[in-house]
């Protein structure tokens, strides 16, 4: 058996009885250690087995990569994934910090200056962009729910909920989203009159154009008119919800509200959601 052979072996059977993530993340956390071992081999350092990589060998990496000009979030995502496998594994070693091997971040993050939601949409020039964003921030979906939610019902028989089914839902299950505000229903009809401009029956964004490309105008849209296309959007949906529910509170405990909104927008730890409610107006720059 080679040594890239054995390595890949070593992998597949650590992250088999070991506790990983869910299983997109345990793939891309695979993917991503044949990559660097497939590295490490072409820079004449292949490790007999996953467990004698030393700091010497993580110093050529990373070397590497930076020639390779990789992304500062690439390299440290490399380097997160190889220290968690080492966790997992119990291998008595620890890897030096990123600070040790000068990977941060070469410039400050930009402050975001607390605006309206309304404001950020009108900034935005792409009717399908604002879409995006809107189902973002009205509905609580991520970017990608946005582009591939499938809408199959008429401006004039709403149903009680959108649908996020589980094949292109983040956290993989189907979720059913209330539509019950003035924003929800306006958006809907702004999604809905984008798609009937197409030539052919389409009920979802991605059957206009790939998914990837409709991403790509989101960015650049974004990044054209100054507005931050990276922000969690969403944030915005757990903060109206919840002050939503509050108001209802007799048909509510405190503990049901943060479960409603944790099933709606598939965050299963409800510390996340109550964080979120806690932090994310200073976080997200939004307000009322």
């Amino acid at each position: 058996m080679s040594r890239k052979s054995s390595l890949l072996h070593e992998l597949n059977e650590a992250l088999r009885f070991h506790k990983f993530g869910n299983p997109r993340y345990r793939n891309k956390a695979r993917q991503e250690m044949k990559l660097i071992i497939t590295d490490m081999i072409s820079l004449g350092v292949p490790p007999r087995s996953l467990k004698s990589i030393n700091e010497r060998m993580v110093r050529r990496l990373v070397n590497d990569w930076k020639s390779r000009k990789l992304s500062i979030s690439t390299v440290m995502n490399k380097l997160s994934i190889l220290r968690r496998l080492f966790k997992l594994m119990d291998i008595d070693k620890q890897l030096p910090s990123n600070k040790d091997l000068d990977v941060h971040w070469t410039e400050p993050r930009q402050k975001i200056t607390p605006i309206k939601p309304e404001e950020i949409i009108k900034r935005l020039e792409h009717s399908i962009t604002k879409t995006i964003l809107e189902f973002q921030m009205y509905f609580g979906l991520t970017r990608q729910e946005s582009i591939k939610l499938h809408l199959s019902f008429e401006i004039d028989s709403l149903p009680k909920h959108i649908t996020v089914t589980r094949n292109y839902a983040h956290n993989s299950k189907d979720r059913f989203i209330p539509i019950s505000t003035k924003e929800q229903k306006r958006s809907i009809s702004k999604r809905l009159k984008i798609l009937e401009k197409a030539s052919m029956k389409v009920h979802s964004l991605n059957e206009l154009a790939k998914a990837s490309a409709l991403s790509s105008l989101y960015n650049a849209d974004f990044l054209v008119n100054e507005v931050n296309p990276i922000a969690p959007y969403r944030n915005y949906y757990v903060i109206q919800r919840y002050n939503q529910l509050q108001a209802d509170k007799e048909q509510c405990s405190d503990r049901g509200i943060i479960e409603t909104i944790s099933q709606e927008i598939g965050i299963k730890k409800h510390s996340s959601v109550i964080a979120i409610i806690k932090h994310s107006k200073n976080k997200l720059g939004l307000c009322k």
